[in-house]
């Protein structure tokens, strides 16, 4: 039996071995992409320069290396865009800068300058479009009027292009303000837009209870003329015997010399289940009002 510090010996040195040999055969697996940049297919509202930045955030992101972006960024090339990639010269195809250099030159020609110059003269704030959308519209077009100029030199153009094209009752609240960069313009009519927005809320909201409150009104008076319908319904309707509150109403009345002392329905030929007539004097069943006894016998009374 070998001792006990020799066996120990042995038994460190095999584990050693064996967390050698791990490591030696061990392999990473692959890294899956953090994101995936969009597809470019070379259209004229595309903006190639944005489009490459993107690619480039993109590929920094997921730790690309020069090779990695060369052979991916083809992969997201469609229609005009791949065919131009398809006729490029193969050295052109072998360095990612003269790539993305073929592609700016290819699909942000100088011609389109006067396109890009054009529309940013005439970029106007949409009814329903907010600062934030009108404010990316006047940055891009303006980026790609002006791709040479300094980034100090652009940003007054932009904020001179981007005051000009507001809505009016915002325009004047920037201009009041005198901002000095295009980010300070920018604020202010987002200040001023947020507060457009809680003035008109609140007038919908004044609006919508003096409407609520017109409702209300014509709702009681509806309900008023029904309860009076109802009341009247409620008198036409015929009683059994001698107690009903028309009769002794009319009575009452014609006692004191002030009516006929006819019930509210004397207009009405009542009639019973059966057919027979029901007197709209006394509400009893089998003759009419002009031979009842107990109105003759009233007036008779009376005289």
């Amino acid at each position: 039996m070998p001792p006990k510090g020799r066996s120990r010996r042995n038994r460190s040195e095999d584990d050693e071995i064996e967390i050698r040999t791990n490591l030696s055969t061990f392999k990473p697996s692959p890294t899956k992409d953090i994101v995936k940049p969009t597809i470019f297919y070379g259209n004229l509202d595309e903006d190639i320069d944005s489009w490459l930045k993107n690619f480039d955030r993109i590929a920094t992101a997921n730790e690309w290396s020069r090779e990695r972006k060369l052979n991916t960024l083809p992969a997201f090339l469609r229609d005009r865009a791949a065919e131009f990639y398809e006729s490029l010269e193969d050295d052109k195809k072998e360095d990612i800068a003269t790539l993305c250099e073929s592609l700016r030159t290819r699909f942000m020609p100088k011609e389109l300058q006067s396109l890009y110059y054009s529309n940013l003269f005439q970029a106007r704030q949409r009814e329903g479009q907010n600062v934030e959308d009108f404010a990316s519209e006047i940055n891009k077009l303006a980026t790609r009027a002006y791709s040479d100029m300094k980034r100090d030199q652009k940003d007054v153009l932009i904020k001179e292009h981007f005051i000009q094209g507001l809505k009016q009752d915002i325009k004047r609240f920037v201009m009041l303000s005198n901002p000095t960069t295009f980010e300070e313009a920018f604020r202010s009519a987002k200040r001023e837009e947020c507060n457009n927005t809680l003035t008109n809320r609140d007038k919908q909201t004044v609006a919508a209870c003096a409407i609520s409150n017109n409702n209300l009104e014509d709702n009681i008076k509806d309900l008023s003329e029904q309860m009076k319908v109802l009341a009247m319904q409620m008198n036409n309707i015929p009683t059994r015997g001698r107690g009903g509150f028309g009769n002794r109403g009319n009575r009452f009345q014609q006692s004191r010399g002030q009516g006929r002392g006819r019930g509210y329905g004397s207009n009405r030929n009542l009639r019973a289940s059966d057919g027979r007539p029901i007197c709209n004097y006394c509400m009893k069943v089998g003759h009419v009002e002009r031979s009842c006894d107990e109105k003759n016998s009233t007036y008779a009374s009376g005289n």
